[in-house]
């Protein structure tokens, strides 16, 4: 007995042949085949047959070989360019070898021979033809959803937008299961509204869905997938008693809609609208799932990394306020001691007050350059707001008191960099001054930025102690940071030292990039 594809509806066949007692015949046999739930429809010509292809959905087409003017074979090759995954069978009353293989080659699943047509014949025929196609569909759907979750999970790994993440999850969906608007909502304070949608511009209704905001618990559709954590499937949205019809969203028939979980508590919705009734599948409820689990993981990595954006800001906070502790306030002490000393010196060694008035000018001026370098810190758009030389003379202004007392700076910077390679050279420099006032207990000390925005050369080179470049873990001395910044950029980063020879931290980057490289 040959099974219906969908229990739900009837076996869609169409013949195509020019002899009314041939399709005659053909109906017959697919009566008794198929007994009741039949949907049969014949074309007498090559036009008509394709005109049918073109505006109805069918399961199976059986084609004649004589048709007019043209010939099945003519007929299959045009099909397979529009609807590729109708299945074709070639009904011929010229059985030979040579016209099977001409069939296979233009695309028909099976060929048979009327003059000896049977009904087991044909039935097994169609439900071959059927069940090829329904195991070539599965394939390709399974393909397809492999490689929009591949997709969507290269797109979780390299981004933390979550705006940018469900953008293509809505995308994804889109190639795995059809439908004719979708949109993903996000809960907040009880109420969902719209963060991503498509489908709805040629109805002129992007404004209205993303002006709505529809109360969790007097939505039934929503209140139902927040109370059972799972999909809810309405072939036709009229038999669901408590359907809210937007009067611009008229045409909908069929819905499909699954809860995006996060820690088991649902924060938003993934909602799929049909014009079509029935249309939405078990099938698709489940694959509509698998792409809300993953928007959930989108917004629980970009929540995590918001979470530990927060930390940080809130440790260097801290780190701020024990550097202006420990430097500035520091200093600013030092300084209004020296002043209340030379205010008692004044009368009995003023040869003393006029070299104390000079440092006292010099400790001001450090402590201004150290509150300066802090304001940065605190507001890193100022980076951005005050060009590089002057950055890396407010730095090392900061930092003079506890660098080496011979210091050069060399900084050269004929045009604007692009704004990762301004904040990137600042930062290592920074981190390279770092390490001198920490480590190097040097004499001298060069910091040099040359170049302009094709290339630039910075150096950082002290006579201190040194190191053994080898010897020292990667995090050490902040290497592994200074690396990654200088990877980020395409800049190549060379790290020169040895014990008792001091340190150089030597940097090149080029516009066209030049990769990463440490000698």
């Amino acid at each position: 007995m040959l099974h219906r594809v969908n229990e739900e509806r009837q076996l869609r066949v169409l013949v195509i042949d020019d002899s009314h007692d041939q399709y005659m015949l053909v109906r017959d046999m697919l009566t008794a085949i198929v007994h009741e739930g039949l949907d049969l429809e014949w074309a007498a010509t090559y036009y008509e047959g394709l005109s049918f292809i073109e505006s109805r959905e069918f399961d199976v087409a059986l084609v004649d070989y004589e048709l007019g003017d043209h010939n099945g074979l003519d007929f299959i090759a045009k099909v397979r360019k529009t609807r590729p995954m109708l299945p074709l069978i070639l009904l011929t009353g010229r059985g030979s070898r040579e016209v099977d293989l001409m069939a296979m080659e233009a695309g028909a699943v099976d060929y048979l021979d009327k003059t000896q047509l049977r009904a087991n014949m044909l039935e097994r025929s169609v439900r071959y033809a059927i069940e090829n196609q329904r195991i070539i569909d599965q394939e390709r759907q399974q393909r397809t959803l492999a490689e929009a979750l591949l997709d969507t999970a290269m797109t979780l790994t390299n981004s933390l937008d979550y705006h940018s993440v469900l953008h293509r999850i809505l995308t994804n969906v889109g190639k795995v299961i059809a439908h004719d608007m979708a949109n993903i909502m996000l809960v907040q304070d009880g109420y969902a509204y719209v963060v991503q949608q498509h489908g709805y511009e040629h109805l002129g209704l992007v404004d209205f869905i993303n002006s709505i905001r529809l109360s969790v618990d007097e939505t039934s559709t929503l209140r139902h997938m927040t109370e059972t954590r799972s999909t809810l499937l309405l072939q036709d949205v009229a038999e669901f008693d408590d359907w809210i019809r937007f009067e611009e969203q008229w045409a909908v028939k069929s819905y499909l809609g699954s809860p995006i979980l996060v820690d088991d508590r649902v924060i938003g919705f993934i909602n799929l609208d049909s014009f079509q009734q029935p249309f939405f599948s078990q099938e698709h409820a489940r694959y509509l799932q698998v792409f809300a689990n993953q928007a959930g993981q989108a917004i629980r990595n970009t929540r995590a990394y918001g979470q530990a954006q927060e930390l940080a800001a809130a440790e260097e906070r801290q780190r701020l306020a024990r550097e202006l502790h420990d430097a500035v306030t520091q200093t600013l002490f030092s300084a209004s001691v020296m002043a209340e000393t030379l205010a008692r010196i004044y009368d009995t060694q003023p040869e003393r007050v006029k070299e104390g008035l000079e440092e006292l000018v010099r400790m001001n001026r450090g402590a201004l350059a150290e509150m300066r370098t802090l304001l940065v810190e605190l507001r890193p758009q100022a980076l951005l707001e005050q060009d590089l030389p002057r950055l890396l003379d407010n730095l090392v202004n900061a930092k003079r008191r506890r660098l080496p007392p011979n210091i050069q700076v060399l900084t050269r910077i004929d045009s604007v960099l692009p704004e990762d390679v301004h904040i990137a050279l600042y930062r290592i420099t920074q981190e390279a001054l770092n390490n001198v006032e920490k480590y190097a207990n040097a004499e001298n000390l060069l910091v040099s930025v040359v170049g302009d925005e094709r290339r630039i050369d910075l150096k950082v080179h002290d006579d201190g102690v040194g190191f053994d470049p080898g010897a020292v873990a990667a995090g050490h001395f902040g290497i592994q940071i200074m690396r990654e910044r200088a990877e980020a950029i395409g800049a190549r980063l060379y790290i020169n030292s040895a014990p008792d020879d001091g340190t150089e931290i030597h940097l090149i980057w080029q516009a066209n990039g030049v990769g990463i490289g440490d000698n």
